[in-house]
Formats: structure tokens, C-alpha cells, sequence
């Protein structure tokens, strides 16, 4: 697309995201998304891929502006995710389960979530989801709404409360050869 389409600012930012979310050639990914960045300079999607590069290139202090810049313009839970990710690794754990609540609100349904899920649900029966209140509720931010009518109770599993003992589970259905999916109410509990 670049190549026919060098104007396009979401394919210079999906290239560039996608190296950076591999940890490979920083400094090219960082040339993608800059140049997204002057063909769209106030897209906060983009300004979040950019502080993903700076990020996994050690330049946490820089990460977090560029965060705090692109969650200002929107609050949006894939944003909060990074933010959060980025303050907590930073020791500032109240302040990125705040950021990560406030993603959460904006987007509590979080389709594109869901619809991943669902897609990969339809195309790989290895795939399982492993959580509390997964099928009546939807999982506690409702992303799983509506897969367990779809797909049954044997591929979205209502665990016990015991995060540890379910994220285990998950281990060992891994290398028995499923592709599990754990959904966990709060981080803090593993």
C-alpha cells in the first residue's frame, strides 16, 4: 500500500506499530509512524503507536507524554492499555489501573475485542476461552457477550474464582496443543 499509496498515513502506522509490537527495527518503525504522524498530526491512535516505539525503545519518560497526549485526545481502551502497561512498569501502579478504568469506561463493551475472539473462535477449534462469569455475564467487561451461545459451554469455560489456578489450566491445555484464551477480572489477583 505504501508503495502505490505513499499518502496513506494508516498503513505507514500499521507497519511501523506492527515492527515495534515485535520489538524489531526500531529505528525504521519510528521512521513509519513520524511520517503517519505529518500525513495525520493529531490522530492519537497514531501518536499512541509512536510512544509503543519509544517505549520498547527504552525511552519510558518520552512513552509516557506521548500516552498522556494521545488519552487526552481519546479515551480509548486499546490507548489505556498501552498507557497503563507503560505507567505500571514504571511503579505507578495506582495510577495506570485509574488510566485502564477510564479506557474501560469509554469502550466497556470493547467489540473489536470481541469480534477478534469470535474470529478466532469460528476458525480454530483448538481455541478456548478460560475465565469467571464468561457465559452469563460476558466476562466482567463484557467481551465475551454472546460466545457462549455461540460456541458452548466445552469452548468458553466458567472457571472458579482461583486466577491461578485457571491461568495454570490454560498452561497446560497450551502444551496439550489448544490455543486457550484467559480472560482475567484484575491483574492484581494472579
Amino acid at each position: 500500500i505504501i508503495t502505490t499509496r505513499p499518502d496513506h498515513a494508516h498503513a505507514h502506522n500499521a507497519l511501523g506499530y506492527s515492527l515495534a509490537e515485535r520489538n524489531l527495527r526500531l529505528p525504521e518503525a519510528r521512521r513509519l509512524i513520524q511520517r503517519a504522524l505529518e500525513l495525520s498530526p493529531k490522530d492519537p491512535f497514531i501518536t499512541d503507536s509512536l510512544a509503543w516505539v519509544e517505549y520498547r525503545a527504552g525511552n519510558a519518560a518520552r512513552a509516557l507524554e506521548l500516552l498522556a497526549s494521545a488519552f487526552a485526545v481519546r479515551k480509548d481502551a486499546d490507548i489505556a492499555a498501552h498507557y497503563g502497561g507503560v505507567l505500571g512498569s514504571a511503579g505507578e501502579r495506582a495510577r495506570a489501573r485509574a488510566i485502564w478504568r477510564e479506557g474501560l469506561r469509554s469502550n466497556a463493551d470493547n467489540e473489536a475485542l470481541r469480534e477478534t475472539l469470535r474470529g478466532e473462535l469460528e476458525r480454530d477449534e483448538r481455541v478456548l476461552l478460560l475465565g469467571e462469569d464468561l457465559g452469563v455475564y460476558g466476562g466482567a467487561f463484557g467481551v465475551s457477550r454472546g460466545l457462549l451461545e455461540q460456541f458452548g459451554a466445552s469452548r468458553v469455560r466458567e472457571t472458579p474464582i482461583s486466577e491461578n489456578g485457571f491461568t495454570g489450566l490454560a498452561v497446560g491445555a497450551a502444551v496439550g496443543g489448544f490455543r486457550p484464551v484467559v480472560e482475567l477480572m484484575f491483574s492484581d489477583f494472579v
